[in-house]
């Protein structure tokens, strides 16, 4: 029996920006290192402008595995479901189709490594995934733990509640390090499906807990980097004036982030760079894997983050009530040798969402039927775009929700629409925010309350509200000064999807 269908292999990361990649240019890629992706994306196709629909884990990768908004699959919190009671696991449906059992049911041999974050490690079987080893927050035995070693040179603080380490040194390093065992797993997989089972196609997913905090690297990956010249933000003195209170909460009273000194944020971003690196590294071994068997030029290979990280933008931490560009943008790159162009870059939106119906249209599947977004997926495939055609009704626009970390019950509830130049973010409970992504790359000045930016405010308030409306996103209902939705029939109108 000869193989028909391509392979397809997922690398995804937690909490990467899009401007620590090398390919991306931007602030953090003049000293972050990332050959291996860097080659990656000469060798197939980067997205410029990709966003999260959710700045938030769960809600991310729920939106990954099944192409729909948070509103539609209804994991709209980490680790909270359609019951809305935070104390329990959120669950995608059975009746839902995921990217792990849509493959599986096409004869696909599936296996999942890493962080999962979408329920609990028995949703990965029933969600498609039949190989693999339990997922990294299971914290079974045999995942490597960094309580094992000493931490060197910490940096820590307070941060809800809880005494933190934001970043520091170890010696774990080999299998002993959780990202370098990750990927070996996924790479013994690989050569031992390509040894018993040679004539059938695979669905690999390899998930990385990093490069989200703590960043804890190697002796090695840290020597990569001198702290002392990594430079600081233009936005880290950002006395946040004239913003929503929940910035200020975040950095003033959640944490102790607005406490850390130049020299502590320094080293901070430069371990999250060798984080970056160390990644780079075992996702390039993995990807040499593919070379090693033969199967690189049938193998659709998807390299994505769930969403972005802070970082010291704005002297704040990790990610929560704000839609700052280091959040919400992210990496995606794409290479399938002979069927995808080599080196092409393209700058219309892209969401996480439309990963899956790209996927099912290049390897021939049909996109399902949904019984939460009645019709098709809210995803629409970026096949055309990466051939270079781009369809006339394709969105010149981005969406991104974030309902809460769960507890809050949608207390820093937030909506965003970003366009090539400008974004609105929009906040129930406080004032709204505008900005100039042209003149104000660092987002410093909010203009959302300045009388000559009106109309260009509510110009694109009332684009927001057809996102939601279409997403079935119930916040629309308590907008400030909100505009009539246009019905369902704007979803077809170009600049909506």
């Amino acid at each position: 029996m000869q193989q028909t269908r391509p392979n397809v292999l997922v690398l995804m990361v937690d909490q990467q920006r899009a401007d620590s990649l090398g390919c991306y240019g931007g602030f953090g890629a003049q000293v972050c290192r990332t050959p291996r992706l860097d080659r990656l994306a000469a060798e197939g196709v980067r997205f410029e402008r990709a966003y999260t629909p959710s700045p938030l884990c769960s809600p991310a990768r729920a939106s990954l595995l099944t192409g729909l908004w948070p509103t539609h699959h209804g994991m709209i919190f980490n680790s909270v479901g359609r019951e809305g009671d935070f104390r329990q696991r959120a669950r995608l449906p059975d009746d839902m189709p995921v990217l792990g059992r849509l493959f599986q049911d096409a004869g696909y041999r599936t296996a999942y490594f890493g962080k999962w974050h979408v329920g609990t490690d028995d949703d990965i079987r029933r969600l498609g995934f039949a190989e693999g080893p339990r997922s990294t927050e299971s914290r079974a035995p045999e995942i490597p733990s960094m309580r094992n070693y000493p931490l060197l040179d910490p940096v820590q603080r307070r941060w809800l509640q809880n005494p933190t380490v934001y970043s520091a040194v170890t010696t774990a390093d080999g299998e002993a390090h959780r990202e370098i065992w990750i990927c070996r797993r996924a790479q013994d997989w690989l050569r031992r499906h390509a040894a018993e089972h040679p004539d059938e196609p695979f669905f690999c997913f390899v998930s990385t807990p990093g490069p989200h905090w703590p960043c804890v690297v190697p002796e090695r990956y840290a020597a990569l980097y001198d702290w002392r010249t990594v430079p600081l933000p233009g936005n880290l003195d950002d006395t946040l004036e004239g913003k929503p209170a929940a910035h200020r909460v975040y950095r003033d009273e959640a944490g102790e982030s607005f406490s850390l000194t130049e020299d502590e944020w320094r080293k901070c971003l430069a371990r999250y760079y060798a984080f970056v690196t160390l990644i780079d590294d075992h996702f390039g071994q993995t990807l040499d894997v593919l070379e090693e068997l033969g199967v690189a030029g049938d193998t659709v290979v998807v390299y994505v983050s769930d969403h972005g990280d802070i970082m010291g933008a704005h002297r704040l931490f990790d990610k929560g009530p704000f839609m700052y560009e280091e959040t919400v943008r992210i990496p995606l790159i794409m290479r399938w040798p002979g069927r995808m162009p080599v080196g092409r870059v393209i700058d219309r939106f892209a969401s996480t969402i439309d990963v899956m119906p790209m996927l099912l249209e290049a390897v021939g599947l049909s996109a399902p039927e949904n019984p939460y977004a009645p019709g098709r997926l809210d995803g629409h495939s970026l096949w055309s775009l990466i051939q270079g055609e781009t369809p006339a009704d394709w969105p010149d626009d981005a969406y991104s929700q974030f309902h809460g970390h769960g507890a809050s019950r949608g207390l820093y509830d937030v909506r965003m629409l970003r366009t090539e130049r400008h974004k609105f973010v929009y906040y129930p409970h406080d004032i709204d925010e505008l900005y100039d992504e042209q003149d104000d790359p660092w987002e410093l000045r909010n203009l959302a309350l300045e009388p000559e930016w009106q109309p260009l405010r509510e110009e694109l308030q009332e684009r927001l509200v057809r996102r939601m409306h279409e997403a079935d996103d119930p916040l629309w209902h308590w907008m400030k000064q909100r505009p009539r939705p246009r019905g369902r029939g704007a979803a077809s109108q170009p600049g909506t999807r």
